[in-house]
C-alpha cells in the first residue's frame, strides 16, 4: 500500500509538470492580463463604469426639449345650455414645444386651434355662435430670480452627480485592485507551493537514500533495528509531506482556473516568478511621496458627496421669486373652419399679454428642519469616518513597512540558518558513512535542513505578497 501511495504521488507530480510544460509559462504580468481578459468580474467592472458615465448624462434629462401635440373632440348635450343650444360640440387641436435651460429659464411655444358648433340655438342673441373658429399662437417665459437664479439648482445637481460618478468609479477601481491583489497572492503562493513540491521530492529522495543505506547496515549487523525504523519513519514522513504539498498544489491550480474561468479539462501554464527577487515595498506606489490608502480617497469623495447633497437640500428649500411673461395672438372667425383659420394665427391686432411675479415659500416645519438636520449629521459622520480612515492609512503603511523590514531581516538570518543546516546535514551523513555518527543525528539534521529551506521559501513568498499591497495605495488628492 505504501509503494502504491508513493507511485501515486510521483504520478501526480509528473502529470502536473507535464501539464505545465505543454503550455509554457506565465509571468505575473501575463497572469494579470489573462485575468483581465477572461474573468467575468472585470467585465462587470467595465459595465459599472459605463453605467456611471450614462447616469451622469441622464441627469440632464429634465433639460431635454419636449414636443407635444394633441387633438380632441367634445360633445355636450347637458341642459341648460348657456347659449340656449341643444348640443355644443368642438374639435380642438394643439401643438407646441417647451424647453428648460440650465440657467433656470423655461420657454414654451404653442399653437391652438378649435372649431365650435352650437346646434339648435333658441335665442337670437346667440345666433352668431352657431359656428365659429378660434386659434392662437403663444410664447411664454419664466425665470426663477431666487431659488434657481442663474441655474443654481442645475449647477448643484450636476456637482452632486459628478462627485457620485467619481465615487462609483473609485469603488470599481478598489474592487479591481483587490482582485489583482488576490491574484498576486495566488501567484506567489503557487510559486512557493511548486518550489515546496520540488523540495519535498528532493527530501524524499534523500530520505530514501538514508533508508537504503541504513537498511544495508542493518542487514550487515552494523546498525540496530531502532536506527532502521527511524530511517523508515523519516521516509514515510517525507512521503506524507509530499502528498500534502501535491494536494495544496492541486488546490491552487483550481483557484487559478477559477480566476481565468478555465474548465478542468483545459491545462494551464506554469507560473514563472523569482522568490529571491526583491521589488521593494514601493513597487506599485505612485511616483510621489504624498500617497494614501485608496479607501481614504473613497472617504474624501463620500464627504464631498454629502456636502453637495446638503447644498442641494438647502437650495431646494429656498423661497422663490418667479418672473413669468406670456404673449398670445388671438384669431376668430365665424365663417372659417379651424384649418382655414391657420393663416390668421400670426395676426397681432388682438393679442393677450401678461407679466407676473410670484413669490413662494415652503413654511418651516419639523419635517423641513429634520431633512436639513439629517443631511448635516450625515456630513459630520462622513468627516469622522474620513479622519479615522486617514489614521488607519498611516498605521497600515507603517505596519506594512515594519513587517517588510522585519521580513528582510528574517530572510537574511534564515538564509544563514539554511546554509548551516544544509552543511550540517551533509556533514552528519559523511560522519555516519565513516562510522563517527549515529543515525538519529543524521535524520534530525536532515529534517531540520529541510524545514529551514521551506521556512526560507515561505518568508520570501510572504515578502513578495507584501510588495503587492502597494496596489492599495494611490496619490493623495484632498481637493476634488
Amino acid at each position: 500500500m505504501k509503494t502504491k501511495n508513493i507511485f501515486f504521488a510521483y504520478v501526480m507530480t509528473l502529470t502536473s509538470i507535464r501539464v505545465y510544460a505543454q503550455n509554457g509559462e506565465w509571468t505575473l504580468e501575463q497572469f494579470r492580463n489573462e485575468i483581465r481578459s477572461k474573468n467575468t468580474l472585470f467585465k462587470t467592472y467595465d459595465k459599472s463604469r459605463e453605467i456611471s458615465e450614462l447616469k451622469l448624462k441622464t441627469g440632464d434629462l429634465v433639460l431635454t426639449p419636449i414636443f407635444f401635440m394633441s387633438a380632441g373632440y367634445l360633445s355636450d348635450k347637458k341642459q341648460p345650455n348657456q347659449l340656449t343650444a341643444n348640443e355644443s360640440s368642438a374639435q380642438k387641436y394643439s401643438l407646441g414645444f417647451s424647453k428648460k435651460f440650465s440657467s433656470g429659464t423655461n420657454i414654451k411655444i404653442s399653437g391652438d386651434l378649435s372649431e365650435a358648433k352650437n346646434n339648435g340655438i333658441q335665442s337670437p342673441l346667440f345666433s352668431s355662435y352657431e359656428k365659429y373658429s378660434v386659434g392662437s399662437l403663444g410664447l411664454s417665459l419664466s425665470q426663477s430670480l431666487l431659488k434657481d437664479s442663474f441655474g443654481e439648482l442645475t449647477s448643484v445637481r450636476r456637482e452632486r452627480e459628478d462627485v457620485q460618478k467619481k465615487l462609483e468609479e473609485l469603488s470599481t477601481d478598489i474592487q479591481e485592485r483587490q482582485l489583482y491583489l488576490e491574484a498576486e497572492f495566488l501567484f506567489w503562493d503557487t510559486i512557493y507551493t511548486d518550489a515546496e513540491v520540488k523540495q519535498r521530492e528532493a527530501s524524499l529522495q534523500r530520505a530514501t537514500k538514508i533508508e537504503n543505506w541504513i537498511q544495508k547496515r542493518y542487514s550487515d549487523g552494523i546498525a540496530d533495528k531502532a536506527d532502521f525504523m527511524n530511517a523508515k519513519a523519516l521516509k514515510a514522513t517525507r512521503e506524507l509531506q509530499l502528498i500534502a504539498s501535491l494536494d495544496d498544489q492541486k488546490s491552487l491550480q483550481r483557484k487559478v482556473r477559477d480566476f481565468i474561468e478555465s474548465a478542468e479539462k483545459n491545462s494551464i501554464p506554469r507560473f514563472k516568478g523569482d522568490l529571491n527577487e526583491m521589488r521593494s515595498l514601493s513597487f506599485y506606489l505612485p511616483k510621489t511621496n504624498d500617497f494614501t490608502k485608496i479607501d481614504v480617497q473613497a472617504s474624501i469623495l463620500e464627504q464631498a458627496l454629502k456636502k453637495t447633497v446638503l447644498k442641494e437640500v438647502i437650495a431646494n428649500q429656498k423661497s422663490d421669486l418667479q418672473l413669468s411673461a406670456s404673449y398670445n395672438t388671438n384669431a376668430y372667425d365665424a365663417t372659417k373652419s379651424a384649418t382655414a383659420l391657420v393663416g390668421d394665427l400670426s395676426k397681432t391686432d388682438t393679442p393677450t399679454a401678461q407679466i407676473a411675479l410670484t413669490w413662494t415659500y415652503v413654511l418651516d416645519s419639523e419635517e423641513k428642519k429634520a431633512l436639513t438636520l439629517q443631511n448635516e449629521k450625515e456630513l459630520q459622520l462622513s468627516q469622522l469616518k474620513l479622519q479615522r480612515k486617514k489614521i488607519e492609512s498611516v498605521s497600515y503603511w507603517e505596519e506594512l513597512s515594519r513587517r517588510y523590514n522585519e521580513l528582510t531581516s528574517k530572510i537574511s538570518a534564515m538564509t544563514k540558518v539554511t546554509e548551516f543546516q544544509r552543511e550540517r546535514a551533509k556533514a552528519e551523513q559523511d560522519k555516519l558513512a565513516k562510522g563517527r555518527s549515529i543515525t538519529s543525528q543524521v535524520i534530525t539534521s536532515e529534517q531540520e535542513a529541510s524545514d529551514s529551506e521551506l521556512t526560507l521559501l515561505k518568508l520570501k513568498a510572504e515578502q513578495r505578497k507584501l510588495e503587492g499591497q502597494g496596489l492599495l495605495f494611490i496619490q493623495n488628492r484632498e481637493s476634488l
